[in-house]
């Protein structure tokens, strides 16, 4: 009976032990295919992170390019801005000038207007002038043509006078002596101031004519005055309307570059405004460049840890199909063989016990 018990004992022995080698087969064909599995997922994330990395590398150096390319506008618009600001102040210094020059022809100009003004004033007073002498010239000649009336009036008066008084002078011989001498005394009283009448008349005729003739001087004297004035008038008045055209001028010429101040200042305040959003810009690449060279960082960091840990699961799957080749190699029969094994072993395990039964029964 005990000779039995250990001929059953060593079979199940023999079958544990071959169960046992189909379990460890079973298991290095399971961690093989895991192994396998895993490493084909690995294989696949590693694939679409270096796709990845690849990606973030080309875009980084796009990005670096276009960093260097901001960089460059940068540096051509900073050099714009100060150029722009030598051109301000080269057409401030212009502005400057301008308004001085405007500003002297206007002074000039108001200059020449007071004078055109004062001109004008006193040719109307002399034009005055010379219609009152001209009414003095003709009141004097009126005056002069009655005087001389006066005096052929006083001329034929005087000559009438003097016949009759010749007349009477033979006429009245016979005439008593005393009234004859009185009425000749008479006669020759009224002779005397007929010829003192016509000596003042002459006298006021002489009078009259220096009068008219200082009146004719004063005119003449005068009309060369007025036509200096005159002349001057036309000078100044020609020399205003230049000034004028040269004020128009120079005032066009400053609102012109008042203007392209204005054009300049503003094309300024652009590039600065530009200048401002490259920087903007500029600071912008070089965080999203930094963020990727992050990410770039990262991904290769997690793509180093996946290539180790891939070698590492290669080790394990090489180790794992070595262990499979070995129980493979142990096994010198096959599948079914060993299938055979184990159904007999059980049928002479199954055979023991009921011999053991039947003996504990005797």
């Amino acid at each position: 009976m005990r000779k039995k018990l250990e001929e059953a004992q060593e079979k199940l022995s023999d079958s544990a032990q071959t169960i046992s080698m189909f379990g460890s087969l079973e298991r290095a064909i399971l961690d093989v295919d895991v192994l396998s599995g895993e490493i084909e997922k690995l294989e696949n994330d590693i694939q679409e992170k270096q796709q990845c990395c690849a990606s973030l590398k080309l875009l980084s150096s796009q990005m670096q390019e276009r960093r260097d390319q901001v960089d460059k506008k940068l540096s051509a618009l900073k050099y714009s801005l100060a150029s722009f600001s030598s051109s301000v102040n080269y057409f401030e210094q212009r502005e400057t000038l301008a308004s001085v020059r405007l500003n002297a022809s206007e002074h000039n100009l108001n200059q020449r207007k007071e004078e055109l003004a004062r001109l004008q004033v006193s040719r109307k007073e002399m034009m005055d002038a010379h219609m009152k002498i001209r009414q003095s010239e003709v009141e004097l000649k009126n005056a002069l043509e009655d005087l001389r009336l006066k005096v052929e009036e006083e001329n034929r008066r005087l000559e009438s006078d003097r016949v009759l008084f010749a007349i009477d002078n033979v006429e009245k011989t016979a005439v008593d002596l005393s009234q004859r001498n009185w009425h000749l005394s008479g006669k020759a009283t009224e002779l005397l101031k007929s010829e003192e009448e016509k000596t003042k008349l002459q006298n006021q005729i002489k009078q009259t004519r220096e009068k008219l003739g200082d009146v004719k001087r004063e005119g003449e004297a005068l009309n060369n005055k007025l036509g200096k004035v005159e002349n001057d008038i036309q000078v100044l008045a020609m020399e205003v309307q230049k000034e004028m055209q040269s004020m128009e001028e120079l005032d066009r010429k400053f609102q012109q570059i008042i203007q392209e101040k204005k054009m300049l200042l503003e094309i300024k305040d652009e590039g600065r405004n530009e200048f401002e959003s490259m920087i903007i810009e500029c600071h912008q690449s070089m965080f999203e460049g930094e963020l990727k060279e992050e990410e770039t960082k990262i991904m290769n960091e997690e793509l180093q840890m996946e290539l180790q840990k891939i070698k590492d699961l290669q080790r394990a799957k090489a180790e794992a199909t070595k262990r499979k080749t070995e129980l493979l190699e142990a096994m010198s029969c096959s599948n079914s063989c060993f299938s055979d094994k184990v159904e007999e072993d059980l049928h002479n395990i199954r055979i023991s016990v009921m011999e053991l039964n039947s003996l504990l029964d005797q």
